[in-house]
């Protein structure tokens, strides 16, 4: 947030995209530059007197993405991790799938009495509720998984065939970044459905190998 050449690299998206996502940030976020901002590491803690805050590095959403664990109470403010039914988020250039898998693990471990998320779901004050919701929340990187692995049993694809089918966003929704952030997420899929031997790339095509 200290520069736009700090938050386009934060988003990496393709060139032709980049300066209309500067008028996008400013028109739909307001974003000005804050030179001033100061980082903050990993356990940090904030005494607000009587209460503190204290960082939880919690990446994958994005490097930095970090719970806040408010004492006393236990609150957890757990940002981006928001259990809306679109589920995580990794999409930019600084996300990371693996490492949101592993974030919201811990996330689960993490002794909290009540959840707040940044979208949708307000304030969380039962566990089982709330474990509920990270679960069905972190299934919706499997189900992308399976789609992926249906759409390519039809036959080979390229990746921007899959790009245009849309595994995030309806066909119908229109954004500036909606082809880029498809991409960065299936090549996520990709790489590991390739790793673990489902999926083969030749050529410029992807196929299945093995149904899940």
């Amino acid at each position: 947030m200290r520069s736009w050449e700090g938050l386009r690299a934060h988003y990496g998206y393709s060139p032709e995209i980049e300066d209309k996502m500067l008028d996008y940030v400013r028109e739909q976020f307001h974003f000005q530059p804050r030179p001033d901002a100061r980082g903050y590491p990993d356990g940090f803690q904030w005494d607000l007197g009587g209460v503190t805050v204290r960082a939880v590095h919690m990446p994958g959403h994005t490097a930095g993405h970090t719970v806040l664990l408010v004492e006393p109470g236990a609150i957890a403010f757990i940002g981006d991790i928001d259990l809306s039914g679109f589920g995580p988020y990794y999409g930019d250039a600084c996300s990371d799938m693996a490492v949101f898998l592993d974030s919201m693990e811990r996330l689960e471990r993490l002794e909290a009495r009540v959840w707040i998320t940044s979208h949708h779901k307000g304030a969380i004050t039962e566990r089982e509720r709330f474990l509920a919701l990270l679960r069905k929340f972190r299934h919706r990187v499997r189900e992308r998984e399976e789609d992926i692995c249906r759409t390519l049993g039809r036959g080979p694809m390229t990746l921007e065939q899959l790009v245009a089918h849309r595994f995030l966003y309806p066909k119908d929704f229109d954004a500036l970044f909606v082809d880029d952030v498809e991409r960065k997420t299936l090549r996520e899929h990709l790489a590991q459905l390739i790793g673990e031997g489902r999926v083969a790339e030749e050529g410029s095509r992807y196929r299945l190998v093995k149904p899940a």
